[in-house]
């Protein structure tokens, strides 16, 4: 009977980060081995090899992941090693067989996680192997904003916070989910600088790994930035924008992302699967009203749906007065303020100061964050740091 701690992999299926380091494989076997070879390069990892139990103890507790082949799964049983977390057993099977009974009893004396088969679960095992090389065991904070009409300062405040969590020590993507938008690396003056978009991960397909998204992303003030570009370029699948919102996750302590308004297949998936969301209403009579429609919608598939209000107001609406009547609680209040434009225009800076600042505070503080962050306690300033820009005069 299979222990119900163990899981037999025969295809791709989703799972956690692993501990960074080598990963470590334990078999005799030579085909097996140039398999699991094969695929260490695929996930472009480091790999230790051990031929026999013998040779383990070295790597054992220090690897990332350790694959057992079957051929070794019942000498390293009878060695006892210490208790350790991911560890799988990889067995080359013809597709459709299964495992013979003893494998499942020496997999769990040995405390293994998973029973992977070879050549049908591949992709997992890659997935795996590539997490198991790309940093530690983590999931970070996805939070996303979405205005309530166009131009209310939605991205601006999603750079402003992502700028804010980086100067206080966390390592912050900001997502540009809106292709209409003319690049958000354009609202950062970096727009010259190298680095990928989306139109470069159009075509991404399986797991992307955590660390080799945060290399190749071009970046501003410590924040890397995944911006579209202003081609006319085709959209990203949805599978390939969610393969990359979940490498973001997990290589990332925060991820920002700045939604489009309208509806799209991943701008809903990121609402679903945020921690939190925020929208941002600008005091006025009819972005109040448009904001009514988008808390039911986004209500439906969040929990987590805050506001911040913008002003002023040439109606004298008030920010509490926008809370009550959206029924949503408020987070924070930020006012127009004219070295905003200025300093996109510029290429300037957008690190926040003003009542960006204490927007960008007050949000990051809302999520949690200020414990794990001595930056952000009540009474500390949001340091700015100089930035030199990507244009060309």
């Amino acid at each position: 009977m299979r222990n119900r701690r163990l899981h037999l992999v025969r295809s791709q299926s989703t799972s956690g980060a692993k501990s960074a380091g080598p990963a470590l494989i334990v078999t005799a076997d030579a085909d097996l081995l140039d398999h699991l070879l094969r695929l260490g390069a695929a996930a472009s990892v480091d790999l230790d090899v051990a031929a026999d139990v013998s040779a383990i103890f070295r790597s054992w507790s220090r690897a990332a992941l350790v694959l057992v082949g079957e051929d070794q799964l019942e000498d390293l049983v009878a060695v006892s090693p210490p208790r350790r977390s991911d560890v799988i057993v990889v067995c080359a099977l013809p597709a459709g067989a299964s495992p013979h009974e003893s494998v499942w009893r020496h997999a769990v004396s040995l405390g293994a996680e998973h029973v992977v088969l070879v050549p049908e679960g591949e992709a997992w095992l890659v997935d795996h192997l590539a997490d198991a090389g790309g940093g530690g065991s983590r999931e970070g904070t996805v939070i996303a904003f979405r205005g309530s009409r166009g131009g209310a300062g939605t991205s601006t405040l999603a750079a402003a916070v992502a700028l804010a969590a980086s100067n206080a020590g966390l390592s912050t993507v900001l997502i540009d989910a809106d292709r209409e938008s003319g690049g958000i690396d354009c609202a950062l003056g970096i727009e010259n600088v190298p680095g990928l978009r989306w139109p470069e991960l159009s075509q991404t397909a399986g797991r992307v790994a955590a660390g080799a998204l945060g290399e190749v992303l071009p970046v501003s003030e410590g924040v890397s930035v995944l911006s579209w570009t202003r081609d006319a370029t085709p959209d990203v699948s949805r599978p390939a924008a969610l393969s990359v919102l979940e490498a973001a996750s997990r290589g990332f302590d925060l991820v920002v992302v700045d939604l489009p308004r309208a509806s799209t297949d991943f701008a809903d998936e990121v609402v679903r699967r945020a921690h939190h969301v925020f929208l941002v209403v600008p005091r006025e009579v009819r972005s109040v009203a448009s904001a009514a429609r988008a808390v039911e919608v986004m209500g439906a598939q969040t929990p987590s749906l805050s506001l911040v209000t913008r002003g002023p107001s040439a109606a004298g609406i008030d920010s509490h007065s926008v809370a009550d009547l959206l029924q949503r609680e408020l987070v924070a209040d930020v006012r127009t303020e004219s070295w905003v434009a200025a300093a996109i225009e510029r290429g300037d800076s957008l690190a926040p100061r003003g009542s960006l600042a204490k927007a960008a505070k007050a949000i990051l503080s809302s999520i949690d964050l200020a414990s794990a962050v001595s930056g952000l306690s009540a009474n500390s300033a949001v340091t700015h740091s100089s930035k030199k820009s990507g244009r060309t005069a």
